[in-house]
């Protein structure tokens, strides 16, 4: 997640976040009192809300994706990944700015992902598991 103190106008940009957000996830309204760097659920939430962003994101993470996945990397995964590992998958996201903008895309998706799973919760599935 790069930090308010990372970006030229940190105040407009957590304005600008926080009046594109409107609308939340699935049935819950976002909270408005998001924090950059919390270490809670506000660092979740915040996190989230910025990879769902349209353009922005992209335009603060292009050129940094070494610092913002790297930082990921280091502070979300369950398990520490290799060096090279996480590397390689940094040096794929920076090469292109359509994968990217496709590492984003998931976050994007999620109000139709939640739809589409309260829709499935609702009928039995018809092959055993």
């Amino acid at each position: 997640m790069l930090g308010v103190e990372q970006v030229a106008h940190p105040g407009a940009v957590l304005r600008l976040q926080r009046r594109r957000l409107r609308g939340g996830l699935g049935d819950e309204a976002p909270r408005g009192d998001l924090r950059v760097g919390d270490t809670g659920q506000g660092d979740v939430e915040e996190r989230v809300h910025f990879n769902r962003l349209t353009d922005v994101n992209e335009q603060l993470v292009r050129g940094r994706a070494h610092l913002y996945f790297g930082h990921q990397f280091a502070t979300k995964a369950a398990k520490a990944l290799p060096d090279h590992a996480v590397q390689h998958y940094v040096d794929t996201l920076a090469a292109d700015p359509a994968t990217l903008r496709c590492s984003f895309a998931f976050y994007r998706a999620l109000d139709t992902t939640i739809a589409q799973n309260q829709r499935r919760a609702g009928r039995p599935l018809t092959l055993p598991v």
